[in-house]
């Protein structure tokens, strides 16, 4: 995790640092560097943007996957309904709602998941899309999920499966 922090924390700073030829500003004008529409200030600066991304992606992705855990054994009731539209991309949440889970050939769906762990991966230099990945538990079995979660206007949101 700590890796994945400091490898952010230089990706950026790297991008924040760098200035495109054309846009070079007149001589004697400095210009701080940005990141993400703000000036970058220390690395200690970004550490702090990131894991306060890190917190906000976390609660989205828990939001997201507490109603996708529910929607995925056939709960399709008005408040996972309304979780998911809330929770996801429109897009994401229109696929998902227009196309629900299929009760098994054998009669029932299986009981619904709890989640175990969430990993967090940024996968955009500016950390406004990640990779939420993790693991849930169902009848003593873990399984795997992987969702990508992007910033919309200040609001992660579900956008699709992840690999």
């Amino acid at each position: 995790m700590l890796f994945v922090a400091v490898s952010a924390v230089l990706v950026a700073a790297a991008i924040a640092l760098r200035s495109p030829p054309d846009s070079s500003p007149p001589s004697g004008v400095v210009r701080p560097p940005q990141v993400d529409g703000g000036p970058v200030g220390s690395a200690r600066d970004v550490v702090a943007q990131l894991n306060k991304r890190h917190t906000e992606v976390k609660a989205a992705a828990r939001r997201f996957l507490t109603a996708f855990l529910r929607y995925e054994v056939g709960d399709l009731s008005e408040p996972v309904r309304r979780a998911l539209r809330g929770t996801a991309t429109r897009r994401f949440a229109d696929r998902l709602l227009r196309q629900p889970p299929r009760r098994p050939a054998a009669g029932q769906f299986p009981p619904r998941a709890t989640l175990r762990r969430i990993h967090i991966a940024f996968i955009s230099p500016l950390a406004t899309r990640a990779v939420v990945s993790g693991a849930a538990l169902r009848g003593g079995l873990s399984e795997e999920f992987s969702f990508v979660l992007a910033r919309r206007g200040g609001t992660w949101l579900a956008s699709g499966p992840g690999e």
